[in-house]
């Protein structure tokens, strides 16, 4: 490895033995809970889904993975749009999951108008704005 040059900080930093933090153990994490996010929001528009599955997904990936929870806001929320019938328990067991001082101002905005919420998911998120 010596005749690498010292002088591109990629090369120093792979000679070195360190990573970059852009592709780092931390980074795979939130790739990998943004492609679950996104798995979750298009699972979501199924009608056929069951809870406990939808559930089972969203609870493997840790809140630390998740520095944002928008996309697990918007995957439940499209879940809680499909299936109107899911009852309070349900709901609240789906929340459970997200994070709301981790929502954007945006994400915010919408939470707290959304009537398929549950009434202490939207107090949390009128908490942190």
């Amino acid at each position: 490895m010596s005749h690498i040059s010292q002088t591109d900080p990629t090369k120093k930093e792979f000679n070195e033995g360190t990573r970059s933090p852009k592709f780092g153990p931390d980074a795979s994490k939130v790739l990998v809970a943004k492609l679950i996010d996104g798995y979750l929001a298009e699972i979501a528009r199924d009608p056929n889904l069951p809870l406990s599955k939808f559930v089972n997904l969203a609870e493997h990936i840790t809140s630390i993975s998740r520095p944002s929870h928008d996309g697990l806001y918007r995957a439940i929320d499209m879940y809680l749009k499909e299936h109107p019938g899911i009852n309070k328990s349900e709901r609240k067991r789906i929340c459970r999951f997200m994070e709301c001082k981790k929502l954007s101002a945006e994400a915010c905005m919408h939470a707290v108008q959304n009537e398929r919420l549950p009434l202490s998911v939207v107090v949390q998120v009128l908490f942190f704005e």
